[in-house]
Protein backbone atom coordinates (compact mmCIF):
# COMPACT_ATOMS: atom_id res chain seq x y z
CA UNK A 1 0.00 0.00 0.00
CA UNK A 2 1.40 3.58 -1.04
CA UNK A 3 2.89 5.73 1.87
CA UNK A 4 0.08 7.77 3.48
CA UNK A 5 -2.84 6.15 1.80
CA UNK A 6 -5.42 5.69 4.62
CA UNK A 7 -5.88 1.68 5.76
CA UNK A 8 -9.75 0.41 5.51
CA UNK A 9 -10.14 0.47 9.64
CA UNK A 10 -8.44 4.00 9.47
CA UNK A 11 -11.01 5.45 7.01
CA UNK A 12 -13.72 3.86 8.69
CA UNK A 13 -12.29 5.48 11.94
CA UNK A 14 -12.44 9.04 10.21
CA UNK A 15 -15.87 8.45 8.80
CA UNK A 16 -17.45 7.38 12.50
CA UNK A 17 -15.53 10.42 13.69
CA UNK A 18 -16.70 12.42 11.74
CA UNK A 19 -20.08 11.13 12.68
CA UNK A 20 -19.65 11.20 16.13
CA UNK A 21 -18.64 15.04 15.65
CA UNK A 22 -21.78 15.52 14.03
CA UNK A 23 -23.90 13.91 16.99
CA UNK A 24 -21.55 16.46 19.84
CA UNK A 25 -22.34 19.02 17.84
CA UNK A 26 -26.30 18.79 17.71
CA UNK A 27 -26.27 17.19 21.02
CA UNK A 28 -24.35 20.20 22.70
CA UNK A 29 -26.32 22.74 21.02
CA UNK A 30 -29.65 20.53 21.90
CA UNK A 31 -28.30 20.55 25.17
CA UNK A 32 -27.70 24.12 25.78
CA UNK A 33 -31.02 25.19 23.87
CA UNK A 34 -32.92 22.72 26.72
CA UNK A 35 -30.77 24.31 29.68
CA UNK A 36 -32.04 27.85 28.69
CA UNK A 37 -35.79 26.47 28.30
CA UNK A 38 -36.00 25.88 31.65
CA UNK A 39 -35.25 29.04 32.92
CA UNK A 40 -33.57 29.00 36.10
CA UNK A 41 -29.99 29.17 35.85
CA UNK A 42 -29.11 33.03 36.23
CA UNK A 43 -28.04 35.42 33.14
CA UNK A 44 -24.43 35.43 33.34
CA UNK A 45 -24.12 31.18 33.71
CA UNK A 46 -26.13 30.98 30.31
CA UNK A 47 -24.48 32.85 28.87
CA UNK A 48 -21.07 31.56 29.60
CA UNK A 49 -21.79 28.03 29.52
CA UNK A 50 -23.16 28.73 25.68
CA UNK A 51 -19.94 30.53 24.70
CA UNK A 52 -17.98 27.85 26.33
CA UNK A 53 -20.33 25.18 24.75
CA UNK A 54 -20.10 26.45 21.25
CA UNK A 55 -16.12 27.16 21.41
CA UNK A 56 -15.36 23.41 22.65
CA UNK A 57 -17.59 22.09 19.74
CA UNK A 58 -16.39 24.14 17.41
CA UNK A 59 -13.22 23.72 18.16
CA UNK A 60 -12.90 20.40 18.06
CA UNK A 61 -15.47 19.83 15.72
CA UNK A 62 -13.27 21.91 13.03
CA UNK A 63 -9.96 20.31 14.03
CA UNK A 64 -11.08 16.78 13.89
CA UNK A 65 -13.02 17.26 11.21
CA UNK A 66 -10.69 19.29 8.75
CA UNK A 67 -6.96 17.03 9.26
CA UNK A 68 -5.93 15.80 6.18
CA UNK A 69 -4.67 13.31 8.47
CA UNK A 70 -6.20 10.55 9.37
CA UNK A 71 -6.86 9.69 13.11
CA UNK A 72 -5.31 7.59 14.96
CA UNK A 73 -7.03 5.72 17.56
CA UNK A 74 -6.29 7.02 20.55
CA UNK A 75 -7.76 10.68 18.80
CA UNK A 76 -10.45 8.93 17.72
CA UNK A 77 -11.04 7.38 21.23
CA UNK A 78 -10.61 10.65 22.28
CA UNK A 79 -12.96 12.26 20.18
CA UNK A 80 -15.98 9.37 20.83
CA UNK A 81 -15.29 9.91 24.94
CA UNK A 82 -16.36 13.84 24.00
CA UNK A 83 -19.01 13.15 21.78
CA UNK A 84 -20.22 11.00 24.46
CA UNK A 85 -20.09 13.70 27.09
CA UNK A 86 -21.78 15.97 24.56
CA UNK A 87 -24.55 12.87 23.87
CA UNK A 88 -24.69 12.50 28.21
CA UNK A 89 -25.03 16.69 28.71
CA UNK A 90 -28.12 16.40 26.20
CA UNK A 91 -29.91 13.73 28.36
CA UNK A 92 -29.20 15.47 31.70
CA UNK A 93 -30.86 18.38 30.42
CA UNK A 94 -33.76 16.52 28.88
CA UNK A 95 -34.16 14.75 31.99
CA UNK A 96 -34.26 17.94 34.09
CA UNK A 97 -37.29 19.51 31.53
CA UNK A 98 -39.22 16.23 32.35
CA UNK A 99 -38.62 16.47 35.72
CA UNK A 100 -39.32 20.20 36.25
CA UNK A 101 -42.13 19.91 33.50
CA UNK A 102 -43.78 16.88 35.40
CA UNK A 103 -44.21 18.41 38.24
CA UNK A 104 -45.86 21.46 37.18
CA UNK A 105 -48.79 19.28 35.75
CA UNK A 106 -48.75 16.98 39.22
CA UNK A 107 -48.78 19.86 40.92
CA UNK A 108 -51.86 21.72 38.88
CA UNK A 109 -55.66 22.33 40.64
CA UNK A 110 -57.14 18.95 40.31
CA UNK A 111 -60.81 17.76 41.32
CA UNK A 112 -61.05 17.92 44.75
CA UNK A 113 -62.75 14.85 46.80
CA UNK A 114 -64.42 15.43 49.83
CA UNK A 115 -64.93 12.41 52.53
CA UNK A 116 -68.04 11.63 54.03
CA UNK A 117 -69.21 9.64 57.60
CA UNK A 118 -71.43 7.18 57.92
CA UNK A 119 -72.57 7.86 61.84
CA UNK A 120 -75.07 6.31 64.13
CA UNK A 121 -75.70 5.91 67.63
CA UNK A 122 -72.97 4.13 70.17
CA UNK A 123 -75.79 1.77 71.07
CA UNK A 124 -76.65 1.41 67.40
CA UNK A 125 -75.09 -2.08 65.69
CA UNK A 126 -71.41 -1.00 64.71
CA UNK A 127 -71.25 -3.13 61.77
CA UNK A 128 -71.29 -1.75 58.08
CA UNK A 129 -74.39 -4.37 57.10
CA UNK A 130 -76.50 -3.02 59.96
CA UNK A 131 -76.64 0.15 57.20
CA UNK A 132 -78.45 -2.75 54.66
CA UNK A 133 -81.87 -1.18 54.18
CA UNK A 134 -81.69 1.82 56.54
CA UNK A 135 -82.94 5.25 56.37
CA UNK A 136 -79.75 7.97 56.69
CA UNK A 137 -80.50 11.22 57.53
CA UNK A 138 -78.28 13.40 55.24
CA UNK A 139 -78.66 17.66 54.55
CA UNK A 140 -80.67 19.24 52.26
CA UNK A 141 -77.85 21.69 51.28
CA UNK A 142 -74.99 19.15 50.34
CA UNK A 143 -73.62 20.37 47.00
CA UNK A 144 -72.73 16.82 46.71
CA UNK A 145 -75.98 15.10 47.76
CA UNK A 146 -76.90 13.43 44.32
CA UNK A 147 -73.52 11.61 44.23
CA UNK A 148 -73.51 10.61 48.57
CA UNK A 149 -77.09 8.66 47.30
CA UNK A 150 -75.95 7.42 44.14
CA UNK A 151 -73.29 5.97 46.08
CA UNK A 152 -75.23 4.56 49.80
CA UNK A 153 -78.05 3.46 47.87
CA UNK A 154 -75.93 0.98 45.70
CA UNK A 155 -73.98 -0.02 48.60
CA UNK A 156 -76.53 -0.35 51.11
CA UNK A 157 -80.07 -0.25 49.04
CA UNK A 158 -80.45 3.23 51.18
CA UNK A 159 -83.31 5.45 51.76
CA UNK A 160 -83.01 9.16 52.73
CA UNK A 161 -84.61 11.49 55.46
CA UNK A 162 -83.22 15.29 54.44
CA UNK A 163 -82.50 18.25 56.98
CA UNK A 164 -82.37 21.96 56.55
CA UNK A 165 -79.36 22.48 58.82
CA UNK A 166 -76.31 20.61 60.23
CA UNK A 167 -78.13 21.42 63.90
CA UNK A 168 -81.36 19.67 63.14
CA UNK A 169 -79.77 16.66 61.66
CA UNK A 170 -77.78 16.23 64.99
CA UNK A 171 -80.65 16.60 66.81
CA UNK A 172 -83.06 13.99 64.60
CA UNK A 173 -80.23 10.93 64.75
CA UNK A 174 -80.28 11.74 68.65
CA UNK A 175 -84.13 11.51 68.67
CA UNK A 176 -83.88 8.13 66.71
CA UNK A 177 -85.46 9.92 63.52
CA UNK A 178 -83.71 7.74 61.37
CA UNK A 179 -80.59 4.96 61.97
CA UNK A 180 -77.84 6.60 60.41
CA UNK A 181 -77.08 9.99 59.07
CA UNK A 182 -74.00 11.21 56.13
CA UNK A 183 -72.16 13.98 57.10
CA UNK A 184 -68.64 15.82 55.77
CA UNK A 185 -66.22 14.15 57.64
CA UNK A 186 -64.55 17.38 58.53
CA UNK A 187 -67.50 18.73 59.95
CA UNK A 188 -67.84 15.35 62.13
CA UNK A 189 -64.22 15.93 63.16
CA UNK A 190 -65.29 19.42 64.35
CA UNK A 191 -67.33 17.89 66.38
CA UNK A 192 -64.57 16.08 68.71
CA UNK A 193 -62.64 19.51 68.62
CA UNK A 194 -65.43 21.02 70.22
CA UNK A 195 -65.54 17.90 72.96
CA UNK A 196 -68.94 17.96 71.58
CA UNK A 197 -71.36 15.29 73.43
CA UNK A 198 -72.75 14.28 70.26
CA UNK A 199 -69.40 12.87 69.06
CA UNK A 200 -69.18 11.19 72.14
CA UNK A 201 -72.31 9.24 71.55
CA UNK A 202 -71.67 8.33 68.26
CA UNK A 203 -70.11 6.06 65.92
CA UNK A 204 -68.47 6.06 62.67
CA UNK A 205 -69.93 2.63 60.62
CA UNK A 206 -68.65 3.78 56.85
CA UNK A 207 -66.63 6.28 54.96
CA UNK A 208 -66.39 7.11 51.26
CA UNK A 209 -64.70 9.23 49.12
CA UNK A 210 -66.83 11.80 46.74
CA UNK A 211 -65.25 13.60 43.37
CA UNK A 212 -66.75 17.05 43.76
CA UNK A 213 -68.14 19.46 41.92
CA UNK A 214 -66.10 22.22 43.10
CA UNK A 215 -63.96 24.38 40.99
CA UNK A 216 -60.40 24.45 41.61
CA UNK A 217 -59.22 28.03 41.89
CA UNK A 218 -57.81 29.75 38.71
CA UNK A 219 -55.61 32.88 39.28
CA UNK A 220 -57.08 36.15 38.33
CA UNK A 221 -57.23 37.64 35.12
CA UNK A 222 -55.04 40.45 35.72
CA UNK A 223 -52.47 38.31 37.99
CA UNK A 224 -49.29 39.69 38.50
CA UNK A 225 -46.87 39.69 35.79
CA UNK A 226 -43.75 38.16 35.74
CA UNK A 227 -41.41 40.42 37.92
CA UNK A 228 -44.08 42.18 39.37
CA UNK A 229 -44.82 41.61 43.53
CA UNK A 230 -47.63 38.91 44.08
CA UNK A 231 -49.52 37.59 47.03
CA UNK A 232 -50.41 33.94 47.18
CA UNK A 233 -52.12 32.04 50.09
CA UNK A 234 -51.12 28.91 51.48
CA UNK A 235 -53.45 26.90 52.75
CA UNK A 236 -52.45 23.84 55.37
CA UNK A 237 -55.15 21.16 55.54
CA UNK A 238 -55.69 18.65 58.81
CA UNK A 239 -55.18 15.78 57.03
CA UNK A 240 -52.80 13.28 55.78
CA UNK A 241 -53.72 11.66 52.70
CA UNK A 242 -54.26 12.76 49.26
CA UNK A 243 -53.74 16.50 48.61
CA UNK A 244 -57.01 16.34 46.52
CA UNK A 245 -59.22 15.80 49.70
CA UNK A 246 -61.16 19.02 50.68
CA UNK A 247 -60.86 19.56 54.25
CA UNK A 248 -60.77 22.66 56.92
CA UNK A 249 -57.95 24.81 56.37
CA UNK A 250 -55.81 24.77 59.38
CA UNK A 251 -52.54 26.83 58.40
CA UNK A 252 -53.98 30.27 56.58
CA UNK A 253 -50.88 32.20 55.57
CA UNK A 254 -50.76 35.14 53.08
CA UNK A 255 -47.22 35.83 51.22
CA UNK A 256 -46.53 38.62 49.94
CA UNK A 257 -43.59 38.60 47.30
CA UNK A 258 -41.70 41.08 45.88
CA UNK A 259 -38.68 40.05 43.85
CA UNK A 260 -37.73 44.04 42.86
CA UNK A 261 -37.25 44.58 46.65
CA UNK A 262 -36.55 41.01 47.70
CA UNK A 263 -39.34 41.50 50.37
CA UNK A 264 -41.45 38.44 51.90
CA UNK A 265 -43.94 39.31 54.18
CA UNK A 266 -45.92 36.52 56.30
CA UNK A 267 -49.63 37.28 57.39
CA UNK A 268 -50.87 34.19 59.61
CA UNK A 269 -54.66 34.55 60.19
CA UNK A 270 -56.08 32.27 63.10
CA UNK A 271 -57.94 29.30 62.62
CA UNK A 272 -60.99 30.16 64.66
CA UNK A 273 -61.32 34.09 63.40
CA UNK A 274 -64.77 34.78 63.22
CA UNK A 275 -65.93 35.62 59.41
CA UNK A 276 -68.50 36.38 57.08
CA UNK A 277 -67.79 33.64 54.35
CA UNK A 278 -67.64 34.95 51.15
CA UNK A 279 -70.53 32.71 49.59
CA UNK A 280 -72.15 30.91 52.61
CA UNK A 281 -74.32 33.61 55.73
CA UNK A 282 -75.45 35.29 56.79
CA UNK A 283 -74.47 33.76 59.80
CA UNK A 284 -70.51 33.72 61.01
CA UNK A 285 -68.32 30.83 60.63
CA UNK A 286 -64.72 30.16 61.40
CA UNK A 287 -62.00 30.70 58.82
CA UNK A 288 -60.76 26.93 59.18
CA UNK A 289 -64.47 26.06 57.83
CA UNK A 290 -64.34 28.08 54.34
CA UNK A 291 -62.00 25.26 53.68
CA UNK A 292 -65.28 22.70 53.65
CA UNK A 293 -66.12 24.62 50.92
CA UNK A 294 -63.07 24.91 48.51
CA UNK A 295 -60.05 26.68 48.30
CA UNK A 296 -61.42 29.05 46.63
CA UNK A 297 -63.98 30.06 49.10
CA UNK A 298 -61.03 30.52 51.50
CA UNK A 299 -59.16 32.72 49.14
CA UNK A 300 -62.29 34.63 48.45
CA UNK A 301 -63.41 35.40 52.13
CA UNK A 302 -59.03 36.17 53.01
CA UNK A 303 -59.83 38.97 50.43
CA UNK A 304 -63.03 40.34 51.81
CA UNK A 305 -61.39 40.45 55.23
CA UNK A 306 -57.96 42.16 53.85
CA UNK A 307 -58.99 43.86 50.87
CA UNK A 308 -56.73 42.79 48.86
CA UNK A 309 -56.34 40.59 45.70
CA UNK A 310 -55.02 36.83 45.97
CA UNK A 311 -52.77 36.05 42.77
CA UNK A 312 -52.25 32.56 43.43
CA UNK A 313 -52.92 29.51 46.03
CA UNK A 314 -50.60 26.93 47.36
CA UNK A 315 -51.99 24.00 49.78
CA UNK A 316 -50.19 21.50 51.51
CA UNK A 317 -50.92 19.04 53.89
CA UNK A 318 -49.43 17.15 56.69
CA UNK A 319 -47.46 14.77 54.06
CA UNK A 320 -46.29 17.67 52.27
CA UNK A 321 -44.69 19.62 55.13
CA UNK A 322 -42.51 16.76 56.38
CA UNK A 323 -41.67 15.85 52.53
CA UNK A 324 -40.55 19.42 52.15
CA UNK A 325 -38.21 19.91 55.08
CA UNK A 326 -36.54 16.58 55.03
CA UNK A 327 -35.43 16.99 50.68
CA UNK A 328 -33.57 20.64 52.29
CA UNK A 329 -31.81 18.66 54.73
CA UNK A 330 -33.90 20.13 57.55
CA UNK A 331 -34.53 23.44 58.74
CA UNK A 332 -32.90 25.02 62.10
CA UNK A 333 -35.87 26.88 64.07
CA UNK A 334 -35.37 29.70 66.58
CA UNK A 335 -38.48 28.85 69.42
CA UNK A 336 -39.37 32.12 71.58
CA UNK A 337 -40.01 29.38 74.32
CA UNK A 338 -39.32 25.83 75.62
CA UNK A 339 -42.11 23.74 75.13
CA UNK A 340 -43.54 20.11 75.26
CA UNK A 341 -46.67 18.77 73.05
CA UNK A 342 -49.34 16.54 73.88
CA UNK A 343 -47.09 13.43 72.24
CA UNK A 344 -44.03 14.14 74.39
CA UNK A 345 -41.57 15.67 72.23
CA UNK A 346 -39.52 18.76 73.50
CA UNK A 347 -38.49 21.54 71.90
CA UNK A 348 -35.85 23.98 73.61
CA UNK A 349 -35.87 28.04 73.80
CA UNK A 350 -33.60 28.90 71.28
CA UNK A 351 -32.20 27.32 68.34
CA UNK A 352 -33.68 23.70 67.08
CA UNK A 353 -32.59 21.52 64.17
CA UNK A 354 -35.97 20.16 62.81
CA UNK A 355 -36.63 16.97 60.42
CA UNK A 356 -39.73 16.82 58.93
CA UNK A 357 -41.79 15.18 61.54
CA UNK A 358 -40.09 17.44 64.10
CA UNK A 359 -41.44 20.14 62.20
CA UNK A 360 -44.99 19.32 61.97
CA UNK A 361 -44.68 18.56 65.64
CA UNK A 362 -43.69 22.39 66.24
CA UNK A 363 -46.02 23.82 63.61
CA UNK A 364 -49.56 21.47 64.93
CA UNK A 365 -48.76 21.74 69.00
CA UNK A 366 -51.39 24.53 70.63
CA UNK A 367 -52.01 23.32 74.09
CA UNK A 368 -49.09 24.03 75.56
CA UNK A 369 -49.25 27.61 75.32
CA UNK A 370 -51.49 30.49 76.66
CA UNK A 371 -51.92 32.10 73.77
CA UNK A 372 -52.86 28.55 71.99
CA UNK A 373 -53.93 28.65 68.28
CA UNK A 374 -52.61 32.25 68.35
CA UNK A 375 -48.66 30.73 69.49
CA UNK A 376 -49.03 28.03 67.06
CA UNK A 377 -49.67 30.25 64.32
CA UNK A 378 -46.20 32.15 65.08
CA UNK A 379 -44.56 29.42 65.35
CA UNK A 380 -45.86 28.14 61.57
CA UNK A 381 -44.44 31.12 60.60
CA UNK A 382 -40.86 30.46 61.99
CA UNK A 383 -40.65 27.06 59.95
CA UNK A 384 -41.82 28.57 57.17
CA UNK A 385 -39.61 31.61 56.93
CA UNK A 386 -36.95 28.56 58.01
CA UNK A 387 -38.07 26.70 55.03
CA UNK A 388 -37.24 29.72 52.51
CA UNK A 389 -34.24 30.44 53.95
CA UNK A 390 -32.94 26.58 53.55
CA UNK A 391 -34.33 26.47 50.06
CA UNK A 392 -32.55 29.81 48.85
CA UNK A 393 -29.12 28.07 49.17
CA UNK A 394 -27.34 28.06 46.18
CA UNK A 395 -27.26 24.43 46.83
CA UNK A 396 -30.84 24.06 46.62
CA UNK A 397 -31.10 26.13 44.21
CA UNK A 398 -29.05 24.29 42.01
CA UNK A 399 -30.64 20.82 42.52
CA UNK A 400 -34.52 22.39 42.07
CA UNK A 401 -35.37 19.92 39.24
CA UNK A 402 -34.47 17.10 41.84
CA UNK A 403 -36.87 19.04 44.50
CA UNK A 404 -39.51 19.56 42.38
CA UNK A 405 -39.46 16.26 41.06
CA UNK A 406 -39.91 15.11 44.72
CA UNK A 407 -42.52 17.15 46.09
CA UNK A 408 -44.74 16.56 42.86
CA UNK A 409 -47.48 15.19 45.06
CA UNK A 410 -47.01 16.71 48.19
CA UNK A 411 -48.95 19.68 47.15
CA UNK A 412 -51.13 21.84 45.17
CA UNK A 413 -50.91 24.84 43.13
CA UNK A 414 -51.61 27.81 40.40
CA UNK A 415 -48.82 29.49 40.44
CA UNK A 416 -47.25 29.31 37.31
CA UNK A 417 -43.79 27.97 36.13
CA UNK A 418 -42.73 31.48 34.80
CA UNK A 419 -42.98 33.14 38.20
CA UNK A 420 -41.41 30.51 40.16
CA UNK A 421 -38.33 30.16 37.29
CA UNK A 422 -37.70 33.39 37.16
CA UNK A 423 -37.42 33.72 41.34
CA UNK A 424 -35.08 31.02 41.51
CA UNK A 425 -33.37 32.94 38.75
CA UNK A 426 -33.58 35.91 40.37
CA UNK A 427 -31.91 34.50 43.40
CA UNK A 428 -28.76 32.71 41.42
CA UNK A 429 -28.07 35.84 40.04
CA UNK A 430 -27.95 38.45 43.10
CA UNK A 431 -26.63 35.41 44.84
CA UNK A 432 -28.60 37.35 47.74
CA UNK A 433 -31.24 36.04 50.10
CA UNK A 434 -34.96 37.28 51.27
CA UNK A 435 -35.67 39.67 53.61
CA UNK A 436 -38.42 37.84 55.48
CA UNK A 437 -40.77 39.36 57.82
CA UNK A 438 -44.02 38.19 59.82
CA UNK A 439 -47.03 39.01 61.27
CA UNK A 440 -50.51 37.66 62.82
CA UNK A 441 -53.68 39.16 63.24
CA UNK A 442 -55.00 38.90 66.70
CA UNK A 443 -58.86 38.89 68.08
CA UNK A 444 -60.88 37.78 71.45
CA UNK A 445 -62.26 34.25 72.82
CA UNK A 446 -65.66 34.38 72.64
CA UNK A 447 -68.21 31.47 71.96
CA UNK A 448 -70.66 31.69 69.20
CA UNK A 449 -72.78 29.89 66.48
CA UNK A 450 -71.11 29.17 63.30
CA UNK A 451 -72.85 28.55 59.86
CA UNK A 452 -71.49 25.24 59.41
CA UNK A 453 -72.04 23.69 62.96
CA UNK A 454 -75.69 25.40 63.40
CA UNK A 455 -76.73 26.58 66.29
CA UNK A 456 -74.07 24.66 68.43
CA UNK A 457 -71.91 27.19 70.33
CA UNK A 458 -67.73 26.72 69.35
CA UNK A 459 -65.25 28.85 70.28
CA UNK A 460 -64.14 31.49 68.04
CA UNK A 461 -61.78 34.57 67.90
CA UNK A 462 -63.28 37.61 67.27
CA UNK A 463 -61.12 39.97 64.89
CA UNK A 464 -59.59 43.11 66.30
CA UNK A 465 -60.03 45.36 63.40
CA UNK A 466 -57.21 47.37 64.00
CA UNK A 467 -54.95 44.80 63.74
CA UNK A 468 -56.42 43.49 60.55
CA UNK A 469 -55.65 47.27 59.30
CA UNK A 470 -52.42 47.10 59.95
CA UNK A 471 -52.02 44.17 58.11
CA UNK A 472 -53.59 45.25 54.91
CA UNK A 473 -51.45 47.84 55.28
CA UNK A 474 -48.37 45.95 55.57
CA UNK A 475 -49.21 44.12 52.98
CA UNK A 476 -49.89 46.64 50.06
CA UNK A 477 -46.72 48.26 51.30
CA UNK A 478 -44.90 45.27 50.45
CA UNK A 479 -46.53 44.59 47.45
CA UNK A 480 -45.82 48.04 45.85
CA UNK A 481 -44.14 48.39 42.99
Amino acid sequence: MPSGEATAPELFATCLGRVLVVALVVGGLAALVTVNRLEMLPTLWIAGLTAAGLAAVGGVGLGLWLTKAPPSWARFTALALVALLGISLEAVALKASWDVSGFFEDVAPQLPTRGYSVIALDEHDSTEESLQGATIGELTGDPNREGVETHLREKFSAEFATCGDQGTLTQQLTAGRFEAAVMDSSIYAAYEEADNAFFDATQVLYTFDITTALVAPTPPTDAAEIGEPFLVYISGIDTSGPISSVSRSDVNMLMAVNPNTGQILLVNTPRDYYVKLHGYGPTKDKLTHAGIYGVQESIDTLQDLYGVQIDYYARVNFSSLIKMVDLVGGIDVNSPQAFTTVTGQRFAQGLNHLDGKAALAFSRERKAFAEGDQQRGKNQQLVIEALIAKGSQRSNLLRYNELLGALADAMEMNVPRSQISNLVKQLLDSGGSWNVQSMSVDGEGASEPTYSMGSMKLYVMIPDQASVDAATTKLKEVLRQ
